[in-house]
């Protein structure tokens, strides 16, 4: 009877298994192996080393001061990044015209547009006295804005920093719970890697991990377990709560990185401001398509309906912390021109697409030109006023 019974559990493994390679074989020859998400990325070591498991189209690159960087000299059919880890031409930020530095993260660089719809791109058209240096790099949060500024950006001397920024110092914090007042300002990448780093060590030392690692790598690269995947998520309702507790700790960690980013790009004999990037939660009038796109959220996992009002709240302390401290700012949200836009302005909630990149350029180019004048204007010896009387302005 025992033999019997061994026989069928054999038989019915043996066939779940001719079962699952003749549907993975079927698969791969009607679809091809699994494509990398297109907004996805995959982390290199500075001599291009892989060290994680991420699969994607960006590369990043491990960096001694940021903890990741662009991987340089990167060129795919949506964008291009030079040697200097800039999604710019090769040696722009060497010629001798004056430059402009753009800082944030994938709002910033640009992610799911081409090289001519960024930001810093149309800017650069209005502004053509300056060039306009994307420095954005997916997924950075202000306190490695900052270091980014200190460590290279300030390198190319630029006449005026930007900070597009805010929605990631706080939407990167409050679906991360766990995180506490000494971890915030950096992307969570950092934990996700330093959670890879612990189970490699762990997998050196046993058998049972490394042999749960394996699997786990070869069912990501599986046609089938992807499709089962695919179909739990979609039928996964959202439910990770935003954990507001942090918020007042996000906002004075952000409003103090900005505050030192603005010390820094002074006492360097540059002009800064900060952008608080828009978000689709901040928009009056919603396009069908953009009152999809925030019911979709950002994942299938996440509560994003509570967001807006937080973000909202959190532009609001965080403008008050910036006048406080005499630090230039404007606002995208408040503007009427991001308020009543009658066209589709976003990709999702918070990544703009050529239009939306057009209108907040067109924002952000009057006050430059406005630094760029009064920067030119003062006596060497002395600083123009950081423009706290200019506190109401949003853009407008």
């Amino acid at each position: 009877m025992k033999k019997k019974i061994l026989l069928v559990i054999a038989s019915s493994a043996v066939t779940l298994v001719v079962a699952f390679l003749v549907a993975e074989i079927y698969l791969r020859y009607k679809s091809g192996p699994v494509p990398p998400p297109d907004s996805g990325f995959e982390l290199y070591t500075h001599d291009g080393r892989k060290v994680s498991t991420y699969v994607g189209s960006m590369k990043l690159s491990l960096d001694a001061f940021t903890f990741y960087s662009n991987f340089p000299s990167q060129h795919t059919p949506t964008f291009n990044i030079n040697s200097a880890g800039l999604r710019a031409e090769e040696g722009v930020e060497r010629d001798q015209l004056p430059k402009i530095a753009f800082l944030g993260g994938s709002a910033a660089f640009g992610f799911g547009t081409k090289d001519q719809e960024t930001i810093p791109s149309i800017m650069e058209a209005s502004v053509k006295s300056h060039h306009v240096l994307n420095a954005g790099v997916i997924g950075f949060f202000s306190g490695q804005e900052l270091t980014h500024l200190v460590t290279r950006v300030i390198n190319y001397r630029p006449a005026v920093v930007v900070a597009y920024d805010g929605w990631n110092d706080l939407f990167g914090t409050v679906y991360i719970p766990e995180r506490n007042e000494s971890e915030l300002g950096f992307n969570q990448i950092f934990f996700a890697v330093e959670d890879q780093l612990a189970e490699k060590h762990e997998t050196d030392r046993s058998a049972g991990k490394s042999l749960s690692r394996f699997m786990g790598i070869a069912a990501s690269k599986s046609r089938v377990l992807d499709r089962f995947n695919r179909a739990l998520e979609s039928n996964q309702p959202a439910r990770r709560p935003a954990d507001r507790r942090l918020l007042d700790l996000v906002v004075e960690t952000y409003g103090e990185n900005l505050r030192k980013m603005a010390l820094f790009s002074h006492a360097a004999g540059a002009e800064f401001i900060v952008v608080l990037q828009p978000e689709l939660g901040q928009k009056s009038y919603r396009t069908p398509e953009e009152e999809q796109l925030l019911k979709n959220g950002f994942g299938p996992t996440i509560r994003y309906d509570q967001f807006p009002d937080l973000y909202r709240e959190f532009r609001n302390k965080a403008k008050v912390l910036l006048t406080r401290d005499g630090v230039e700012w404007i606002d995208i949200n408040d503007s009427p021109a991001f308020q009543n836009g009658r066209d589709t302005l976003f990709t999702d909630v918070v990544h703009t697409n050529r239009r939306g990149n057009e209108i907040i350029a067109e924002l952000i180019v009057p006050r430059l030109q406005t630094l760029l004048k009064s920067k030119n204007n003062a006596p060497s010896a002395s600083r123009p006023s950081s423009g706290i009387e200019r506190k109401h302005h949003s853009g407008k």
